[in-house]
């Protein structure tokens, strides 16, 4: 990745661009429909909302452990997901969506305190948070967008 900008507003810059995307297309999608389409094999929107929480949580996580110069520990992605989907089953999406804005929220809080970091450093918070955040976002926007089409009319 050393041919792209790394810094702390660049990777904000990149995260932002395709949060804004993900927070048009849930602006999308009928709110009596959040809780009982299934958009991502039997996720909902509002799963989804939960879901991008948790791995905003796992990027600051991420970030954390860059600055300390510790090494991430891994959990198995399908083993957290049913763990944390199950935990957050009962939640409205009203909920979901709070938890996932408060914690998009310490996501920027934390690479904005991680600005100062030598650009290794920074390099490496990109890299290990990509799959977590932007990446992440644009799968789950791409998964509406398709239910949205297939539904229009």
């Amino acid at each position: 990745m050393a041919d792209q900008d790394t810094s702390a507003a660049s990777i904000c810059a990149r995260i932002e661009e395709s949060w804004q995307s993900w927070q048009e297309v849930l602006a999308r999608m009928p709110t009596d429909r959040l809780a009982d389409a299934p958009v991502c094999d039997e996720w909902t929107v509002t799963d989804l909302m939960g879901h991008v929480a948790v791995w905003d949580a796992v990027a600051v996580e991420k970030i954390r452990e860059v600055q300390l110069g510790t090494p991430w520990k891994r959990v198995a992605t399908d083993e957290r997901n049913a763990r944390e989907a199950a935990a957050r089953s009962s939640r409205s999406p009203t909920e979901q969506r709070e938890e996932m804005v408060s914690t998009h929220d310490q996501l920027l809080t934390s690479l904005d305190d991680a600005a100062t970091l030598p650009p290794e450093s920074l390099e490496r918070i990109s890299d290990v948070i990509a799959e977590d955040t932007w990446v992440h976002y644009d799968d789950h926007a791409a998964e509406v967008r398709r239910w949205l089409e297939r539904n229009a009319g």
